[in-house]
């Protein structure tokens, strides 16, 4: 580019074709690199870090790994802290922001981007901490876990309810 020539506009691209894209760098094994906005992973991935992506065709995580997943038309780096144990409920993770205190909804393994290896710290590539939860979170993990087993769309329901009475609950107060 030559200073002083217009910018060209950047095309919009659709979540659908961001997702075949997504599907073909699992096929290829490739290491991308992003960017991760807010603060659910707390200090293991400060917000606004560019993090690197080990793209793969749904490998086995392991509780402590951090991935990258597709939830609606966004890409989400938590970690996983269980997995689906019955075979009906063995192709779901679940996974949680060291943020938050509760696990987000079943992840499906094709869902998975892949495992988020590295992040930048401004000045160098530092590997993702590996940190099991402990306390209340440690006991959620376990009662999520169970309600994986059970249903994993359970899992789903609940969290909605939960993001729902959250939002309920911050709302602001009118003044009668």
């Amino acid at each position: 580019m030559i200073a002083g020539e217009p910018v060209s506009p950047v095309q919009f691209v659709s979540p659908d074709s961001i997702r075949m894209l997504g599907a073909l760098l699992q096929r290829s094994n490739t290491l991308i690199e992003s960017e991760i906005r807010g603060p659910s992973m707390g200090t293991t991935l400060p917000d606004h870090v560019k993090v690197r992506i080990a793209c793969r065709l749904t490998p086995e995580y392991q509780p402590g790994d951090v991935v990258a997943y597709w939830w609606g038309n966004a890409l989400i780096a938590h970690r996983v802290v269980g997995r689906g144990k019955q075979t009906r409920t063995r192709d779901f993770y679940l996974t949680r922001g060291d943020g938050h205190v509760l696990c987000d909804p079943a992840v499906s393994a094709g869902a998975i981007l892949g495992l988020v290896s590295a992040w930048f710290d401004g000045s160098q590539w530092l590997p993702v901490a590996t940190k099991p939860p402990r306390g209340l979170s440690r006991w959620t993990v376990i009662v999520e876990q169970w309600l994986l087993e059970v249903h994993p769309d359970l899992t789903r329901r609940i969290a909605a309810a939960v993001s729902a009475a959250s939002q309920w609950l911050r709302r602001p107060l009118r003044r009668v």
